[in-house]
Parts: structure tokens; C-alpha cells; sequence
């Protein structure tokens, strides 16, 4: 009898089937979403990682072995020990040399791993609680990670790797303990301890991993068990991943000389108070850079789809809750712990600013954050017939379709801000290179410190990396001056150059972020002599150091006469003003803004500002916004009456920023602030030592 070969085909029902669908449609879905990053560039700390892995391919292996041997990158500013890291930017050096492309491209897989094992954690935790849809929360759980928008500093930064590198290996060490649990295999179990010991030391992040075998363990032994069974059994499991992370606390005393904190001292409770703070907790749910879109449009349409989410899983446990099931719920909030843990490692710098600098604090956090809104969402757990499960599962389904779409929008609004600092860089590499090329000497009256959160210079060090070799065919840092030195801080030899090179001619610059240009200084030379003269007496009566840069700062921004008058405020533009007396007699001006941001126009020419002396005015800004005080931003207007240029954004702005800033195709505008929608009291605008029309 002859046999017949069954045709292949491909198993739906299948678990594996199920899993390997979710991870594909996942990381595609990441790859997606993070392809702009591709174009991107080298920002910030990038290019002291650069610099010793170049040095290290040409010879100099020191600073490359100091990764193993002792501090991260030699930093001065933090303790740490992360020499992985150090490992794959040398691999990518190998690869790419000083291509940025190719470490963007690295950072984009390591972030697609890491959802395709959020995707497979989600799978297994719920493959037990939730067995009928548990394919659906591999899905969902992946995706949800793939979109979450406060990733985007960690991906789109290139050592920003030091979170996503750190989370793919503890998250293949969970899986692995997990897998090891399953089969009993020690195998597995070495290699995730082995894995646990490459999340270590990527990052400090990864301490809380026994932690988190406990919570998963206590979650999945649980309904089988009585709490304190599961207890001692979560216990248990957790001990081997304890031992290793007091013998890597050991080895990190003998190396760095601390075992837990790197950041400099802080209170203890003052830090653990910030886990409180509000608008670190609020950008959790609301994801999105204030420096882009307005908290105030975004809060609802991220709220509603978690809101909805919660809903449909109150309603379901009051509809079909049963007694049995209430040690499942309880894998909700143990999950949540969890994620809060995650953030204990960074307790001394944990918070999430407006311009979400310090998200990437969330990165690991963000997985249990996804589990949970997908466990939330789906119905696995109840027992009810086909149409009301279809029910309940087309409406979790659409919740987090919703929550999905609105976190990729919210995403790519966050990553404006890489792209357009990789876009300034850009510019500022190649007209910096071009002065430094047609001049002996340059004095830079700043460094880009970041554009809307996204790190750009920030440090004379990383100044000389750019424009030296591998980066550069020859080194061109000996031609550019600045007030800040290599590791060191107010320093009297380098302000004399300054000022000599200065009364020699060479050109004072300043480059200004919002229109990606270089604007030049005449350099006030008398008050800059009159000023070192001072701070020398006072380095040697005070014995204080300061910070070069904002030295050089405060001079552009020279001291102006104490004689002050109020001058008026002329409204030209189509809103309101109120004038607001307070109980102690002061007055203000409310400005009422309904939708539109809104320019209110100064009654003060730029032409008159252009042709008075860099010491004559400064001009001083209060207002508040619901309560707070605010910083206004002051702007430029061009004669069309269009918006020309943002001057830094300070309580102050003196005559030398706005002439830093003023083109002459705006020679017939006018100064003017730039206020957010909402109501915003203006408390004062000063100017110091008016001007004569």
C-alpha cells in the first residue's frame, strides 16, 4: 500500500506558530517606527565613546581597557561600570568606522530584540494565567513596547544603548530562568545567570532582576499554590541571581570604590521623593516632549484608550470575577510593583522632563508598564461562552489598537527633536570646521549644549573630538578657543588668549540652535579685561572656581546700569489684554490665549536696539502660566510681522543676544514674546536703562 505525504501547512492554534507571528509583526513594527534614526548622527557622549575605540584600532588600547579596569568612559561626572557597552561600540567602530548610520542601525536592533522578548515574556506569563489568547498578548504586549514614545531617547541617541543593551539581556535571562523552570535544564540555567551577568554590566539598571524572577515566579506558582508556598518558591528561585549580584557588588567596591549609587551624593529620601513627583508620573501615561506638541492636547487622547482599558477590565471582574480567579488579578499590581522597582537604580536622578530628558530612565520599566495594559485589555481568564469572549476581545482589541496608533504619533513627535539636533550638528560641524579653516584663531562664545532635550556639544572635550582626527583629516582644535578646558574649570591662561586673540581680531561667535547659524560678536574687549581683572581678585579672596562657559556667558551678557524704568506694552495682535491688580497694589497684564500660540508685539524697533552699545539694555521678563512661574521666550519679528528668530530662553535677555541673533533682513522688525496657549499673566517686562528713540 503506498503511502501518501501529508501536505504541509502551517498550525494557527500552535503556540509557537502564534509567538513567531507576534515577533515578526513586532519587529517589523519597531524597525518602522525607528527608521528616521538611520539618518541621524553622532550627539553629545557619543563622541567620547567614538574617540577611545579610534584610538584604540590606532594603537592606544589604555582608555579602552580603563572600561574593565575602572570607571565607564572615564567619566568625571558618575561611577559606573558598563564595559558590554564599551564592547559593542568597538564592534560597530570595526564595522562602520565614523559612519553614524551604522550605530543607529545597531541601536535599532538591539531595541527590535528587546521587543521580540517583550513580546515572548508576554506570551509566557500569560500562556499560564490566560491560555486562549495568550498569542494575542504576545502581540499586543510587543507592540505596545515597539510604539511607547518614551523610548525615543534611547534609541535615537546612540549610547542611549546602554538602557537597551542593559534590558535586552535581563530580559534573556528572565526567559531563560523561565525556560529553565520548564524543563529543569541547567543549561539554561547558566546561561541565564550568564546573561544576568551581561545586563550588570551594561548597566546598573539590572540589579533588580532577582526581583523580578521573584515577582514572576510568585505570579505563575500562585494559582497552583497558597501564597506562602508561592512565596517560598519565588524565594528560592531568586537566590542564585542574589549571590551573583553580591559577588558583582563586590567586584564593583574593588574596581570604582562604591557598590551602590554613582551620581554624586544625594539625600536618600529626597531622591525616593521623586518617584512622587507629579509630572514625572504624568508623563508615564502622557508621553510626549512639551518642546513639540502641548501637554494640554495630548493628555486626552493618551488618557482615553488606558482609561477605556481600565474600564473594560473593572467591568469584566464585576460581571465574571470569581473568587478562583482573584489570584490572577492579582498579577496586575504585583507587575506594577515591579515596574517601580525597575526605577530604583536611578533613585538619584529618576525624573522625566518636559523636554523628556531622563526617559531613558523608563526603558526597562516600560515592559511590565505594556504587560499590564495588555493583560488589562484582553480577556483570557474568564469563563464565558464564544460570543461574549468575541465581545470582550474585539473591545480590548480596539483599546489597544487605539492606545498603539496614538503611541506611534506621540513617538514620532518625540523624535523630532534627535532629528533636528543631528540636523544642527550637522551644521555646526561644517561651519565650524570652515571658520577654523579660514582663520588662525576662533573664540566661541558657546557650545550647543542640546536642541529641545537632544544632546548636541555640551563640553570643550567633545569639541576636540569633532574636529580632530578620525572625524577630521587634521586636528583643528588648537585653532578654537572657548572658556572651558578639558576636565577643568575657570582657567586664567585660557581667558587671556582669549582676550588677546581677540584684540588681534579673531572673530567672537555664537551659534544660535534655531537658525542653524553662526551669528558674530564685536567683542565688548574693555569689559571683558575689567571682568578677568575682578574674578582674578576674587579667585584669590574667595578661592572659588566657575564654570568657563557661563563665566563667558554672564560677560556677553554684561551688567546693566541699576537705573530701571517700566516702559509700556502695545498690543498689536487680536487678543485681549487685562490689566490685573494684586492685593499689594502691583499690577500685571493678563494675556487671554484661547488655541493659538500668540506674539505680543514690544513696542521697541530692532533698529534702535542694532545702534546702541552691547552694555545699554537688558531686558527682563517675569510671568506666570496656572500658578507657575514661567520663563517667557523672546523673539524676533521680521518687517512682514513673521516670526524670525527665538532668542535663548532666559529671565533676562541682554542687547548682545538679540544682536547675536538679528539678521539684517530683519533690521525694520521688532521684538516681541512668544507665548503658549492658555491664560499667561505677564508680571513684568523691564527694561533696564531705556533707550532714546
Amino acid at each position: 500500500m503506498q503511502r501518501r505525504l501529508q501536505k504541509a501547512g502551517i498550525d494557527l492554534g500552535s503556540i509557537r506558530t502564534q509567538l513567531f507571528t507576534a515577533i515578526v509583526i513586532c519587529v517589523f513594527a519597531a524597525f518602522i517606527n525607528y527608521a528616521g534614526t538611520l539618518k541621524d548622527g553622532f550627539l553629545l557622549d557619543d563622541f567620547l565613546h567614538l574617540n577611545y575605540c579610534a584610538r584604540a584600532l590606532a594603537g592606544d588600547w589604555q582608555p579602552f581597557l580603563m572600561n574593565f579596569t575602572g570607571n565607564w568612559g572615564g567619566s568625571d561626572l558618575m561611577l559606573s561600570y558598563r564595559p558590554v557597552v564599551s564592547l559593542s561600540i568597538l564592534f560597530d567602530y570595526l564595522l562602520y568606522r565614523t559612519n553614524p548610520w551604522g550605530y543607529h542601525f545597531t541601536n535599532l536592533v538591539i531595541f527590535a530584540a528587546c521587543t521580540a522578548l517583550a513580546a515572548s515574556l508576554s506570551l509566557v506569563i500569560t500562556q499560564r494565567l490566560a491560555p486562549r489568547l495568550c498569542g494575542a498578548a504576545a502581540l499586543f504586549g510587543g507592540l505596545l513596547f515597539a510604539a511607547y514614545p518614551l523610548h525615543a531617547e534611547t534609541v535615537a541617541w546612540i549610547i542611549g544603548r546602554v538602557d537597551s543593551l542593559a534590558t535586552l539581556f535581563y530580559l534573556a535571562s528572565l526567559l531563560l530562568f523561565l525556560r529553565a523552570r520548564t524543563h529543569g535544564s541547567k543549561d539554561f540555567r547558566r546561561l541565564s545567570l550568564l546573561s544576568f551577568l551581561l545586563a550588570l554590566t551594561s548597566k546598573e539598571i539590572a540589579v533588580s532582576l532577582p526581583f523580578a524572577v521573584f515577582i514572576v515566579t510568585f505570579i505563575l506558582d500562585l494559582p497552583q499554590n497558597k501564597p506562602l508556598t508561592a512565596a517560598k518558591n519565588a524565594i528560592k528561585a531568586s537566590l542564585p541571581y542574589l549571590g551573583l549580584l553580591l559577588a558583582f557588588a563586590l567586584v564593583r567596591q574593588l574596581i570604582l570604590g562604591t557598590t551602590i549609587g554613582g551620581y554624586g551624593r544625594a539625600d536618600i529620601w529626597q531622591s525616593l521623593g521623586n518617584f512622587l513627583n507629579r509630572d514625572s508620573l504624568i508623563k508615564i501615561i502622557v508621553p510626549v516632549s512639551e518642546e513639540y506638541h502641548y501637554l494640554s492636547k495630548a493628555i486626552k487622547p493618551a488618557v482615553l484608550p488606558v482609561a477605556l482599558i481600565t474600564l473594560l477590565a473593572v467591568v469584566r471582574s464585576l460581571l465574571h470575577g470569581a473568587p478562583g480567579k482573584l489570584k490572577i488579578l492579582l498579577s496586575i499590581p504585583l507587575l506594577m510593583v515591579w515596574c517601580f522597582v525597575a526605577l530604583l537604580p536611578a533613585f538619584q536622578i529618576w525624573h522625566i522632563y518636559p523636554n523628556l530628558v531622563g526617559s531613558r530612565l523608563f526603558f526597562l520599566s516600560s515592559v511590565p508598564l505594556c504587560l499590564v495594559l495588555t493583560m488589562k485589555a484582553l480577556p483570557g481568564h474568564i469563563a464565558v461562552d464564544k460570543k461574549k469572549m468575541t465581545i470582550w476581545l474585539m473591545s480590548g482589541c480596539l483599546a489597544l489598537s487605539s492606545l498603539y496608533l496614538i503611541w506611534c504619533h506621540l513617538l514620532q513627535i518625540n523624535l523630532q527633536a534627535w532629528h533636528h539636533a543631528s540636523s544642527r550638528m550637522e551644521k555646526f560641524d561644517e561651519q565650524i570646521t570652515k571658520l577654523a579653516m579660514t582663520n588662525a584663531k576662533v573664540a566661541l562664545a558657546n557650545l550647543p549644549q542640546d536642541y529641545k532635550g537632544a544632546g548636541m556639544i555640551g563640553r570643550r572635550l567633545y569639541l576636540d573630538i569633532l574636529v580632530s582626527p578620525p572625524l577630521k583629516d587634521r586636528s583643528l582644535s588648537e585653532r578654537l578657543l572657548t572658556a572651558e578646558k578639558p576636565g577643568e574649570y575657570f582657567d586664567q591662561k585660557e581667558w587671556k588668549e582669549i582676550v588677546k586673540e581677540l584684540s588681534k581680531g579673531a572673530p567672537l561667535v555664537y551659534f544660535d540652535n534655531n537658525t542653524e547659524n553662526f551669528y558674530f560678536y564685536k567683542a565688548p574687549l574693555l569689559s571683558l579685561q575689567n571682568w578677568l581683572k575682578q574674578r582674578e581678585s576674587k579667585e584669590e579672596s574667595e578661592n572659588k572656581s566657575e564654570n568657563g562657559y557661563d563665566c563667558l556667558k554672564d560677560v556677553l551678557q554684561a551688567q546693566a546700569n541699576t537705573n530701571e524704568k517700566d516702559w509700556m506694552v502695545v498690543d498689536k495682535g487680536a487678543t485681549t489684554l487685562t490689566k490685573v491688580v494684586s492685593p499689594d497694589g502691583g499690577e500685571s497684564l493678563e494675556v487671554a490665549v484661547a488655541e493659538k500660540p500668540y506674539i505680543l508685539t514690544l513696542d521697541l524697533p530692532l533698529p534702535s536696539l542694532l545702534d546702541s552699545p552691547e552694555i545699554d539694555l537688558v531686558l527682563e521678563l517675569k510671568a506666570q502660566k496656572d500658578g507657575k512661574s514661567i520663563t517667557p521666550q523672546v523673539v524676533l519679528i521680521d518687517e512682514k510681522g513673521e516670526l524670525a528668530a527665538r532668542l535663548p530662553q532666559t529671565n533676562e535677555v541682554s542687547l548682545s543676544a538679540i544682536k547675536a541673533l538679528a539678521a539684517p533682513a530683519m533690521q525694520k522688525g521688532r521684538l516681541g514674546v512668544y507665548l503658549e496657549p492658555g491664560n499667561t499673566i505677564i508680571e513684568k517686562i523691564l527694561l533696564k536703562r531705556l533707550i532714546n528713540k
